[in-house]
């Protein structure tokens, strides 16, 4: 799992705590501490990813729940897609994600950041970006891309989160993604597989939603502590109808299809 040192070096504004004395104070405020001692003993306890996520969230105290169990036959009528997902809670999308998938398509990557790639027992599911990296051009996004449309070239399916950030308080104190990115969008289009939307029903405290109205960066730092406040937590997914290529050339900007991803996505919801 990934250290004080390690993960400091990672966020730019953390950097700064190397070393210092109040450096691990805040290293264990934001919750790694106690993320790190879980992980060590789902680790020890498991011999598999499936086993070591399943461990994961019984040490925290959380579930997955599949509202329409039925929608998984989703995953293997097709050889390979990708899927587009809301991104409420953070590391619990992209584990629950893989938990859920990878029972029938053990093949299943996605790209995600930089920390649940730092997590052995499953690191092999995920295709690791930096958020905190900033780049003057779109060049530090292309390895990622480009390892991404292989495994899809090689018939096997992905899971995206396109708003690439963890959702926030949008308009109005309603709290949801800020709009899909272009590059997923473009890979998407590129690709001409089927698109899975799942949703995810929920949101993360109240507390790391007015930490990201300072800073996204606050946010993403703030991401291993909303792991520790879930005890009794159910996260409820849902499963959407696949989308297929012909319904998708209807958008021929990818802007337009971003928009069209987002609302199929979002109209799982409950009550919408």
């Amino acid at each position: 799992m990934i250290s004080f040192e390690e993960f400091s070096s990672q966020v730019p504004l953390f950097r700064t705590l190397i070393g210092r004395p109040f450096g691990k104070m805040v290293y264990h405020v934001l919750g790694l501490g106690k993320v790190h001692k879980v992980y060590e003993a789902a680790k020890n306890n498991s011999s598999d990813g499936n086993g070591f996520i399943d461990e994961v969230y019984k040490l925290f105290g959380v579930e997955t729940v599949v509202d329409n169990p039925e929608a998984l036959k989703y995953f293997t009528e097709n050889e390979k897609f990708v899927t587009v997902s809301n991104h409420p809670y953070g590391t619990y999308d992209g584990m629950s994600l893989v938990r859920v998938i990878s029972s029938v398509r053990p093949d299943i990557k996605g790209i995600t950041n930089f920390l649940l790639s730092k997590v052995e027992p499953i690191s092999h599911h995920f295709i690791p970006v930096n958020p905190f990296e900033k780049s003057t051009s779109n060049r530090s996004s292309l390895p990622g891309l480009r390892v991404a449309m292989n495994h899809l070239n090689e018939g096997h399916p992905l899971f995206f989160f396109p708003s690439g950030q963890v959702s926030k308080i949008v308009k109005w104190f309603r709290i949801g993604d800020r709009e899909w990115q272009l590059p997923t969008v473009k890979l998407i289009q590129k690709s001409e597989v089927p698109v899975i939307p799942v949703y995810f029903e929920g949101h993360n405290s109240w507390r790391f939603l007015l930490i990201g109205l300072i800073h996204p960066i606050l946010r993403t730092a703030f991401i291993p502590a909303e792991l520790n406040n879930k005890k009794g937590k159910k996260i409820h997914l849902r499963i959407g109808e696949p989308i297929s290529v012909e319904e998708q050339k209807q958008y021929k900007k990818p802007e337009d299809l971003g928009k069209f991803l987002y609302r199929k996505t979002y109209e799982l919801k409950k009550n919408n």
